[in-house]
């Protein structure tokens, strides 16, 4: 007896049933995909026997192929038969130019990852039956690619498509990491700067400061208005003379300090009709001119008396 009868033939082992995605494009590089994985495994289980191969192929294939398989022509009764059928419907005759088209039209997506990119090509690359896959690959990483940082360093230096895909994986990491952490720092600041911000004051502790600041304008207006109503003890003008205490119309001019003032107010209101003087004098302080008596006077005027 042959060791192929030894085998026994109860408990199968799992597997995968024949799922097609989505993308109709790429369906005859699915199904030579899962084939291949379902021929390994009649190799593991040391089936050899075409008629069993056949069955075992049917069972795995799926429910919904199965249906497919049974409107199919010339099915015949042994397992190559049963996979040309099913390989002749899921991977028609195509046109090799029309593939290599659609090879040339894969682009990277927004938010695509540069490995489902490298990926689709591939699929793709399968079926336009290039000699030369990786240098395809690349090329069209390179035109097609979204990230300039990964095109300039392909251009750069002479890097296979595999180099390409490891090094714009790493900028994609790198990218998401720094992101995340950028995030975060923006979040700590937020918060750091809703912390700093003064809690909100009750009614009555607002009115409160309200009355503070306005009794505290208030007074500053108020010594601001003293400072510029103050009058020249001497002669009843602004305090603060142009060219100095020197310059008061009183100096010299009366022996009698109820006079001088009632003479200097004359010659103040006098002249503030001329037209002001064009140079810019130091300007007298209040205490510098307080400093000043009326002995000072009444000697200035006696001695212009005498004389």
């Amino acid at each position: 007896m042959s060791a192929v009868n030894n085998i026994p033939r109860s408990g199968l082992p799992p597997f995968a049933p024949f799922g097609p995605h989505s993308d109709r494009a790429s369906l005859a590089v699915q199904w030579k995909k899962w084939y291949g994985r379902f021929e390994n495994m009649l190799i593991s289980l040391r089936e050899f026997d075409p008629v069993v191969r056949r069955g075992l192929l049917l069972t795995y294939v799926g429910e919904a192929r199965n249906y497919i398989f049974d409107t199919l022509p010339d099915t015949g009764t042994n397992y190559d038969s049963a996979l040309r059928s099913l390989t002749e419907y899921f991977d028609p005759v195509r046109s090799q130019d029309m593939a290599i088209y659609e090879f040339r039209q894969i682009k990277q997506e927004i938010n695509e990852t540069i490995n489902n990119l490298y990926r689709r090509l591939n699929e793709k690359a399968d079926i336009c039956e290039f000699t030369e896959v990786d240098s395809e690959n690349r090329t069209q990483i390179i035109y097609t690619t979204s990230d300039s940082r990964l095109r300039r360093k392909a251009l750069r230096e002479q890097l296979d498509s595999k180099a390409l895909v490891a090094y714009c994986s790493m900028l994609e990491k790198t990218d998401m990491n720094a992101k995340l952490l950028e995030q975060n720092q923006e979040s700590s600041q937020s918060t750091n700067h809703l912390s700093d911000q003064p809690r909100h004051r009750k009614p009555a502790q607002r009115r409160f400061q309200a009355r503070q600041n306005k009794d505290a304008d208030q007074a500053r207006n108020q010594g601001e208005h003293n400072q510029s109503s103050r009058k020249c003890r001497n002669c009843g003008g602004p305090l603060a003379h142009k060219e100095g205490k020197l310059s008061c119309p009183a100096r010299g001019k009366m022996s009698c300090m109820w006079e001088i003032r009632t003479f200097c107010k004359t010659l103040f209101v006098k002249s503030t009709t001329k037209s002001p003087r064009s140079e810019t004098k130091s300007q007298e302080t209040p205490q510098d001119y307080l400093d000043d008596t009326d002995k000072e006077f009444a000697y200035v005027i006696t001695n212009q008396l005498k004389h």
